[in-house]
């Protein structure tokens, strides 16, 4: 293998930094095999996601004999995907509209999943230039709706859809989709979360929020929320409110049956990041626990563990789990 722009000494240099590498794989096998500890690999990819894996590997690394493991994911439905086919992704932290898009397209049979908590509320943003007042206006329009890479595809596929509207979809992420709507590149983008970056906006951009009706098709897949202009106050005019939807993030699994061993191992998983999860550690109050997710359906394990706590005070989150993004 050349790896280009290395000399003869930079290439012998990573020669053995992979032989080095290879070696310390070997020896954290080792390590782990000595130490009884096994490894639950949790995927997760961009913000909040991955932060969110990185902090539970923190909490509840090697609590009753578990070795958490963050995996870069690429994207919500190939971390999906990965879940359901391939080996060491034990749990996936998604946004929970993605099973609906992975079942409806083929790719990942949603009845194998279940969720563990719900750790976050993610708001769907459509965000117009100033020639757009309402999201049927949209309809053979121009939507930066990112790729499926991004959580705001799948978001985008499934409410237009829900909507009977059809966009001309456009591949651009985030910032990208902004500046593609203030130059009018493009008539509106599709944002997921993000919220510090959609109140980062200009008040003079020109760019405003659309509500996106609820409707029975969507409530398969989100709840209704609100946007404020006290949240958004660039988005929107003084005392004006933009309804929308929100899907959930959460930590995913398969639903495994009977007393299997990987079942076995999930159920440990399950009990160790929900008790970190209710920790009263400090960290910021309000995550609920037993908030119901669209579309899933709850892992027994935590269920169990809920109906165990159900004369406990309320739930409380770790000051290192995001609650909303």
């Amino acid at each position: 293998m050349r790896i280009k722009g290395l000399g003869k000494a930079g290439a012998v240099m990573a020669a053995w930094l992979i032989v080095g590498a290879a070696i310390g794989i070997s020896i954290a096998s080792a390590q782990s095999k000595s130490d009884g500890a096994e490894t639950v690999g949790v995927m997760a990819d961009g913000s909040p996601g991955f932060e969110i894996a990185r902090a539970l590997a923190r909490a509840i690394d090697h609590v009753d004999h578990l070795r958490i493991l963050p995996i870069a994911g690429k994207g919500p439905v190939q971390s999906l995907t990965d879940l359901i086919e391939l080996r060491g992704v034990d749990a996936v932290i998604v946004p929970s509209d993605t099973a609906l898009y992975t079942g409806r397209n083929g790719l990942a049979d949603s009845a194998k999943l279940a969720y563990l908590a719900k750790i976050a509320s993610l708001d769907v943003h459509v965000i117009a230039g100033p020639n757009i007042t309402q999201i049927s206006a949209l309809a053979a329009k121009r939507v930066a709706v990112g790729t499926t890479a991004g959580y705001s595809f799948v978001s985008a596929s499934l409410i237009f859809e829900a909507l009977g509207i059809e966009i001309e979809a456009l591949p651009l992420e985030a910032e990208e989709a902004l500046r593609a709507v203030a130059a009018g590149t493009a008539d509106a983008a599709i944002i997921v979360g993000m919220k510090p970056l959609l109140q980062a906006i200009r008040p003079d951009s020109g760019l405003h929020l659309l509500t996106v009706p609820f409707n029975e098709k969507l409530g398969k897949a989100y709840i209704p929320s609100i946007l404020s202009d006290e949240a958004y106050p660039n988005l929107l005019a003084k005392g004006q409110i933009a309804e929308t939807v929100a899907t959930a993030l959460v930590v995913a699994v398969i639903n495994w049956p009977g007393k299997s061993a990987r079942s076995e191992k999930i159920k440990r998983f399950t009990t160790a990041l929900l008790d970190a999860f209710a920790s009263d550690d400090g960290g910021e109050a309000g995550l609920n626990l037993a908030a119901e997710v669209p579309g899933w359906k709850r892992f027994g394990a935590a269920e169990d563990w809920l109906k165990g706590k159900q004369s406990a005070a309320p739930s409380k989150g770790t000051a290192t789990v995001l609650k909303e993004e």
